[in-house]
């Protein structure tokens, strides 16, 4: 304490001061009211200033750490040290005081020299209650310390491993996938972090950046982020933050209940699903049914009608972009369509035998059971599959199937089996013409019914029996004679058949038969003409030179095949002509009129009528053997250049000639 003493003389009894390093200290000192303070250190030479009013004056080792904070008024000179350093223990102080009435007094007496004890700090001290600890409830802890400046208790700070730790956006909260983010990681605690490790998932990377904030760059929607804080009493870890990445939609796909079958005709719902951030702004379907194609705007999509060639896709926009599904081919049921029979191995058979055939069809789901229908007996049977093999299988058959499945079902067209077979039906028939002149040609054809076709025919010629084969079905007779018949043979892979005999249609001019005659009894005339002739000739009379016509003659006309016989009755008549007619030409032949009566007369009319028949005989037989000696059959046209055809000379009689209906047009080009 500062005293005052007599004279005006003043007197001053400092004790030592201690002072913990690091901390503050107040030296006391107390004196009459005062207008100004110095303090200095102590030294031989000169006034080294510790605290004075003019801050340019301190020593620099004092400088901001010395103040008075007393009342010059109170007398309060009291010296307060801040940052109480080691150092501070080496150095004398002293105080030097001015009073209100401008005298001044400087107080370095041995026993007026503070000197400062500096002490070490300890340790705080930690107590805790006695009581048992437990998780998640408070508790009291007291922490005790020494310090050397009452009037300013140092501050206390609990240290402990950071808490509370997060990541945190440094700027946007927000990115576009591919593009960078910036992240804090922050934490209480104390000390401060100084130490900082991040982890970025899903590749499982580590770094530890020097300060707490980081910048990702080409961050994935994947993206999540946790952060490490470290101090000198421990660490704490953030919970995973998910990065909020922008992108435009993926993973677009439709999806529906395929669990409920959707039959054609009925409705179905869709919906269009995706991964996208931001969320959906805008949908659009793609919907097409055979080649008409509609867009749709709403999301789910309900279809009306569907049919089973359905298919969709659909399109998804946010702000960042578009994505699009795949097309998706919808699964409709419907009944068995396209229903066919086939072939399971080979496409034919030979009539008798078995053949393999399969019940085709499109449908959804695939037919249960199927029905086959065979004609011409009108069979069904059910197989337990869709392949059935048919036994005895005869050229007439047709096949059908019916194919069912849980929604209905379907039938095919017949099929037409290719039945393989001899040649069957043979038939000679004519290709234009049904007749023809006796010495003219006419053109046949050897038709049949078979599978495969003929591929060779064979010829026969009546009443000689000639044979001969032509490359075709078609021939063409020459110099055809009245008797002709034809039949042919049609032969393929199967085996033969052979064609009835047909007598061919030959037109020839009338002939007068011998069996012709007429008589005359009790004044009447009685005749028969007989005339042999294709086509049927019409038969005329003349008596005596005039027509014998109605009324006073009748005829009568009866026709035998081709026999012609026309009767004649009226008055008698000595001279009589027989005329036949047809389109051919004309025969006419007086007739002997025989006159009954007497038996001479008989007699000599008798040996006159056996006369006249021999007669005629001996004619007829000498133009048939004229007519038959050049040539036994009918001429078949040849197939050359230089042919030149005598039907009156027939040299080579014995030979087969025969043509196509090609050759024989060749030829008359040749004429």
């Amino acid at each position: 304490s500062l005293l005052v003493g007599v004279c005006q003389c003043w007197s001053v009894s400092v004790d030592s001061v201690k002072a913990v390093r690091g901390s503050c200290v107040l030296v006391p000192c107390r004196t009459v009211a005062f207008s100004k303070v110095a303090w200095y250190k102590y030294v031989s030479r000169g006034y080294p200033t510790v605290y004075s009013n003019d801050r340019s004056e301190i020593l620099s080792e004092f400088r901001g750490r010395t103040s008075v904070p007393g009342s010059g008024y109170s007398g309060d000179c009291s010296l307060r040290i801040n940052n109480v350093q080691n150092s501070d223990s080496e150095v004398d102080l002293y105080v030097w005081v001015w009073d209100r009435d401008g005298y001044n007094q400087g107080f370095y007496d041995d026993h007026q020299i503070i000197k400062i004890n500096v002490l070490n700090p300890t340790k705080p001290e930690i107590s805790v209650g006695s009581y048992d600890q437990v998780e998640g409830k408070p508790f009291t802890a007291t922490c005790k310390f020494r310090h050397s400046c009452r009037s300013s208790s140092p501050q206390i700070y609990w240290h402990d491993a950071p808490t509370d730790v997060k990541v945190d956006y440094t700027g946007s909260s927000s990115v576009v996938e591919g593009g960078q983010i910036s992240l804090t990681c922050n934490s209480k605690s104390r000390p401060a972090p100084t130490h900082h490790e991040w982890l970025v998932s899903p590749n499982s990377v580590t770094f530890s950046p020097s300060r707490s904030t980081v910048v990702l760059q080409h961050v994935t929607r994947d993206t999540s982020v946790s952060c490490i804080a470290t101090n000198s009493v421990g660490q704490g870890t953030s919970k995973q933050l998910w990065l909020n990445i922008l992108y435009a939609p993926r993973n677009v796909r439709i999806d529906y209940t395929r669990s409920s079958p959707v039959s054609e005709g009925n409705k179905v719902s869709l919906q269009c699903t995706c991964n996208s951030n931001p969320a959906v702004t805008a949908y659009e379907w793609v919907v097409t049914q055979n080649t008409t194609t509609t867009r749709y705007r709403e999301n789910p999509l309900v279809l009306q009608n569907v049919r089973r060639d359905t298919s969709v896709s659909c399109s998804v926009t946010n702000s960042v972009g578009t994505g699009r599904s795949q097309q998706l081919s919808l699964s409709v049921n419907y009944a068995p369509t396209d229903v066919t029979v086939d072939y399971t191995g080979s496409s034919s058979v030979v009539e008798g035998g078995q053949i393999s055939l399969t019940c085709n069809s499109a449908s959804r789901p695939a037919p249960t059971h199927y029905k086959w229908l065979v004609s011409p007996n009108s069979g069904t049977f059910t197989p337990h599959g869709r392949t059935v093999v048919l036994q005895h299988v005869t050229r007439e058959t047709a096949v059908s199937c019916i194919a069912t499945n849980s929604i209905g079902q379907g039938e095919s067209k017949q099929l037409s089996l290719n039945v393989l077979y001899a040649p069957t039906d043979v038939t000679v028939d004519y290709t234009s013409s049904s007749s023809v002149v006796e010495g003219g040609q006419i053109s046949l054809n050897c038709t049949s019914a078979s599978r495969p076709a003929p591929t060779h025919y064979k010829w026969l010629i009546f009443p000689n029996s000639t044979t001969f084969s032509p490359s075709g079905s078609t021939v063409v007779l020459l110099d055809v004679r009245r008797n002709t018949s034809v039949s042919c043979i049609a032969t393929n892979s199967m085996g033969q058949g052979g064609s009835k005999q047909l007598l061919l249609n030959v037109h020839y001019s009338p002939s007068i038969l011998s069996g012709s005659v007429c008589s005359t009894k009790n004044g009447r005339l009685t005749c028969e003409c007989q005339a042999g002739a294709n086509p049927k000739p019409t038969i005329s009379w003349t008596v005596d030179g005039s027509s014998a016509l109605s009324p006073t003659f009748n005829t009568t006309t009866r026709n035998n095949g081709n026999l012609t016989v026309s009767e004649l009755t009226g008055p008698q008549g000595h001279n009589v002509t027989c005329t036949a007619t047809n389109s051919v030409g004309k025969k006419n032949s007086q007739i002997l009129v025989q006159v009954e009566g007497n038996a001479s007369t008989l007699a000599v009319g008798a040996a006159a009528v056996c006369f006249t028949l021999i007669v005629i005989t001996v004619i007829v037989i000498w133009k048939k053997r004229r007519h038959a000696e050049p040539s036994g059959d009918p001429t078949i046209a040849l197939p050359t250049k230089h042919e030149r055809r005598c039907h009156d000379d027939h040299k080579d009689s014995d030979e087969n000639l025969y043509a196509n209906t090609q050759q024989v047009q060749r030829d008359n080009k040749n004429k």
